[in-house]
């Protein structure tokens, strides 16, 4: 009988460790910690790093005399947290998701407003996180924020965050990271950075992309670039624009944004209408600035719908209203239609993008571009804004 139970815990022993958990048989129901190291990368979310770190992974060995059961035990620290950092007269968002993998704790960081750098949508190259027990802690060293707490319920988490020479209490909450609030077809809100693809052209106006570009840089939940038929210099007002994209390597756009300034041409360049329809046709938002609408306009993409233009564009505009069976409306800096929206002349483009900005991520993301930009923003009606997408 020696000899059979002898043979048996070391079959048992060698069949953890074929598992990679390393068990060690105790008592029942006792709890063991494991330490192991991680070495990861999410290449799917925004601002999130390589990190290596060592963390805690926790198991629940049970066992009888006939068999041992070993169960995991998941880490109350697994799931979506958000928090808002203080700032005096406002806050900034910063959230996480902690997941546990075989080999451990993995975090992905999103956080907006803290540093120039984000404003790209590109992932931060010097983020560490580790996690122990109800222990958190994480540097976001390219933002420059340091943060160490503890879980004091099932849904929250406190501690100290240290940021430009100030320690503040700071507290996260676990949501929902599946919940998304739509409104309606057109007004939907989403959690995930949509693709922002801005037409560039010989004689396009200066403010027309880059007020727009501005805005949503600074939303930071937005990946926005320019593009045009061809990777080269466009010359407008006076200044060489090199697109980021042409149309045959650019990333599928979410939104896409006509800009205004010397349009004439562009109704007369096949590749680019065809360009402008298809796209349109894909993406979830279409928006003309200034007399940008007139390239709409001339593509016939405006049927049923009411319009907006530059003040000295609207008798051309009310013109062609007439004949292609659409509505020109003066006065308002923004008209939505649901998926297409147009904007009167230059600086509404700004106006329209932060009315885009409020309805798809919320207004508090939009009133915190606006801040950045020290642009002031008077919304006619933000009764019809979330105010956040954590609410």
């Amino acid at each position: 009988m020696a000899f059979s139970l002898k043979h048996t815990t070391i079959g048992l022993v060698l069949t953890t460790a074929c598992l990679g958990l390393f068990a060690e048989i105790q008592q029942p129901d006792k709890t063991h910690a494991q330490e192991v190291y991680v070495k990861s990368e999410n290449k799917t979310s925004d601002h999130v790093s390589r990190r290596e770190t060592r963390v805690t992974q926790r198991y629940k060995s049970n066992h009888t005399k006939d068999q041992m059961v070993l169960k995991k035990v998941p880490s109350p620290l697994v799931g979506y947290w958000h928090g808002e950092m203080p700032m005096v007269s406002h806050t900034h968002p910063i959230s996480f998701e902690v997941t546990q993998k075989r080999q451990g704790l993995e975090a992905t960081f999103t956080y907006m407003g803290m540093d120039t750098r984000a404003m790209e949508n590109k992932p931060s190259t010097d983020i560490h996180f580790a996690a122990d027990g109800k222990n958190i802690r994480f540097l976001l060293a390219d933002a420059g924020i340091q943060f160490q707490g503890t879980l004091i319920t099932a849904g929250e988490i406190e501690g100290t965050l240290d940021w430009l020479g100030r320690k503040q209490l700071m507290r996260f909450k676990q949501k929902d990271i599946l919940a998304e609030v739509k409104t309606d077809d057109h007004h939907m809100m989403t959690t995930d950075t949509m693709n922002v693809a801005i037409l560039v052209f010989d004689g396009v106006d200066v403010l027309d992309w880059a007020g727009p570009m501005e805005v949503f840089a600074n939303a930071h939940v937005f990946n926005a670039y320019t593009v045009a038929p061809l990777n080269k210099a466009y010359e407008g007002m006076g200044h060489r624009i090199i697109p980021e994209y042409s149309f045959a390597n650019m990333p599928d756009a979410d939104i896409l944004i006509i800009p205004g300034g010397s349009v004439a041409s562009i109704l007369h360049q096949q590749e680019t209408i065809d360009w402008i329809k298809e796209t349109s046709a894909k993406s979830a938002i279409t928006m003309s600035v200034c007399n940008g609408v007139l390239i709409l306009g001339g593509s016939s993409m405006l049927d049923g719908l009411q319009t907006t233009t530059h003040g000295a564009w609207m008798e051309w505009l009310t013109a062609m209203a007439a004949e292609q069976g659409f509505e020109a409306i003066r006065g308002p800096r923004f008209v939505d239609n649901g998926k297409i929206l147009t904007t009167a002349g230059v600086s509404s483009g700004i106006d329209g993008a932060l009315h885009l900005v409020a309805r798809l991520k919320g207004l508090k993301v939009a009133k915190m571009a606006a801040r950045n930009m020290e642009y002031d923003w008077q919304p006619e009606d933000t009764g019809q804004y979330k105010e956040t997408i954590e609410d």
